[in-house]
């Protein structure tokens, strides 16, 4: 059966360039923990205090060897190192560690109910602020203690999920993708994502920009409605996601794929100069100089070939 779901386009295309993935879906393994909740007893506390404080140090070390990967390349990484460092923050943040440990010592509630209890306490706080791109910061919050649940829980990181081969193009479904596991996807065959989960402004959609994937996010129930298999089309542009798609809507696509396609081979295409790159000034007659951003130094090649004459980020 064919259906749409609809969701935030996160990574707009050119027109047609880079807006749209055709391929199967898979499941990324939920990062989701559903953690049991239950009462210590007294004598309990301080380990499970503790089984808090080595998740919360397990995850900060996920973190620190995700930006170590990021060192060599900090420079033209600098905005993906940053949104780690937000993570970092949060996971280091006295008001979540010390709201927990309360709920532990006073409420003898078990590590994960007291991680979830002051979730929704700082959540809420999140909720009220008038910033819309900092209410989104929700979302990294919700995150940073689903690292530490799975620590808790001892699940298997998402890294672990990609397949070794795959025949057709790959469209990853998920609740929610942290920046971390999105990095991942570089050199991988994934052709787009859908996510349950963010906004416009969330870092999942800013990776995704960054990364020049097609990709749409807060598509709500997408994770429980696509099965894995199901043929996909991310219409990134569009915001829409059609699952399992008619005969003619397919071969709609399939041409806007490839006219997509051949727009961005015309675009990276070597070219010797680009005199209209050159020649840019600003109306004092001072020149302008065009600069690209990239993510990893892979990109540069490209970058150069679209006419930029540096890097900036």
């Amino acid at each position: 059966m064919s259906f749409c779901v609809h969701g935030l386009a996160a990574s707009l295309g050119d027109g047609d360039t880079k807006g749209i993935a055709i391929g199967r879906a898979i499941r990324a393994p939920s990062s989701r923990v559903h953690a049991k909740h239950y009462l210590i007893a007294p004598e309990k506390v301080a380990d499970e205090v503790a089984r808090v404080h080595l998740a919360r140090d397990a995850a900060i070390k996920d973190m620190q060897r995700a930006q170590h990967n990021l060192l060599a390349n900090k420079d033209e990484a600098q905005e993906l190192f940053a949104i780690i460092d937000v993570h970092l923050m949060l996971l280091q943040d006295d008001a979540l560690i010390n709201g927990v440990r309360h709920y532990i010592q006073q409420c003898h509630y078990n590590a994960e109910w007291a991680l979830a209890a002051q979730l929704e306490v700082i959540a809420a706080q999140f909720d009220a602020m008038t910033s819309i791109y900092m209410r989104e910061r929700k979302g990294d919050l919700e995150q940073v203690v689903e690292r530490i649940l799975a620590h808790l829980a001892g699940v298997a990181p998402l890294q672990n999920s990609f397949p070794t081969h795959a025949d057709e193009p790959l469209v990853f479904i998920a609740h929610d993708l942290s920046p971390a596991e999105m990095l991942r996807f570089k050199g991988r065959e994934v052709a787009g994502f859908v996510t349950d989960a963010g906004g416009k402004t969330s870092h999942t959609a800013i990776v995704a920009r960054s990364l020049g994937i097609p990709a749409i996010v807060g598509a709500k129930n997408a994770s429980l409605l696509v099965r894995p298999g199901d043929q996909v089309i991310v219409d990134a542009n569009a915001g829409v996601l059609i699952v399992n798609p008619s005969e003619s809507v397919l071969r709609h696509y399939q041409h806007r794929y490839q006219h997509q396609h051949q727009r961005q081979q015309t675009r990276t295409a070597p070219k010797t100069a680009h005199p209209a790159h050159a020649s840019l000034q600003a109306p004092d007659g001072s020149p302008i100089t065009l600069l690209a951003n990239i993510e990893l130094p892979s990109d540069t090649a490209a970058a150069l070939a679209a006419g930029a004459q540096g890097i900036g980020l």
